[in-house]
């Protein structure tokens, strides 16, 4: 059994340069992925505000390359991995210094406020959430 894919994106990893002292984003192009929006309206007070949430499904036959947090951490330019604070944008797109430079694209992007591997059971895949902000 296959995933159905109707996208492709860019990931960007967050990576820390110790001699910036700040993060810097590794981009990794993934060809085939599933990609969901939601659209979900939060109210505060008076205030009534919408946003797109996504939802990522990158599938096994696209996952080359991909390596768990803790592994890629040790060193980030032996592949790929997704994390909380990583960046992603539909379409294949170079270096960015950060979110603002996705807003530019025009393109559905957001950060990622949650994931989790599942790569067990019948449709193996890594599942990403979020949204533009990454608060939802």
């Amino acid at each position: 059994m296959h995933m159905i894919t109707n996208a492709d994106i860019t990931i960007y990893n967050r990576v820390a340069d110790r001699e910036k002292k700040c993060f810097v984003y590794q981009a990794h192009y993934i060809p085939a992925v599933s990609f969901y929006t939601d659209q979900k309206v939060i109210t505060g007070g008076a205030e009534v505000k919408s946003a797109d949430v996504y939802k990522i499904r990158i599938p096994e036959e696209s996952l080359e390359g991909y390596l768990p947090p803790d592994e890629f951490i040790k060193d980030p330019e032996s592949g790929w991995s997704v994390e909380n604070e990583d960046l992603f944008v539909v379409g294949k797109h170079g270096d960015i210094a950060g979110i603002t430079d996705l807003a530019k694209l025009h393109r559905p992007y957001g950060k990622v406020n949650s994931w989790s591997d599942n790569r067990r059971g019948g449709l193996p895949h890594i599942r990403i959430g979020g949204d533009v902000n990454g608060r939802i």
